[in-house]
């Protein structure tokens, strides 16, 4: 287990998730999409699906992702808006106190602060380019 996580984190994250998408209309649904294939956002149907194959870390980002495809309103795959889902939902799922915390107790390591965190090395990565950027145009105002 996770240093600075149990599992009940992640169930509850899952749950949260799971309500807001509710909320906002958009159902989600478990489908085996094969070995490769995390999840999807169809647009015109309002729906994530999930693969089941996903251990709980994983999913909750993968559920993050795909609600950020329906709060852009993305109807379509590119490399940014990629980049742009995965960093909303780095956003979603870490705050600036989490990320110190986790980052004075294993180092800098993506890998390691994704294990702290109990959720994927990609998602830390987008929320070090989220905050680096935010960062430079903070500066770039002064």
């Amino acid at each position: 287990m996770p240093g600075g996580h149990d599992p009940v984190v992640n169930e509850q994250r899952l749950a949260e998730l799971i309500e807001l998408c509710t909320s906002q209309g958009v159902r989600v649904e478990w489908v085996d999409l094969g070995a490769h294939r995390h999840g999807q956002y169809q647009r015109r149907l309002r729906l994530i699906e999930l693969n089941p194959r996903l251990v709980l870390r994983q999913l909750v980002p993968v559920l993050a992702h795909e609600y950020a495809h329906f709060v852009y309103d993305d109807g379509c795959s590119s490399a940014a808006r990629e980049r742009r889902a995965w960093e909303h939902a780095a956003l979603m799922l870490i705050t600036p106190a989490d990320y110190a915390r986790a980052e004075r107790l294993v180092g800098s390591h993506p890998n390691a602060i994704a294990t702290e965190l109990d959720l994927t090395p990609v998602v830390v990565r987008a929320w070090r380019r989220q905050h680096r950027a935010a960062a430079l145009a903070r500066d770039d105002c002064a």
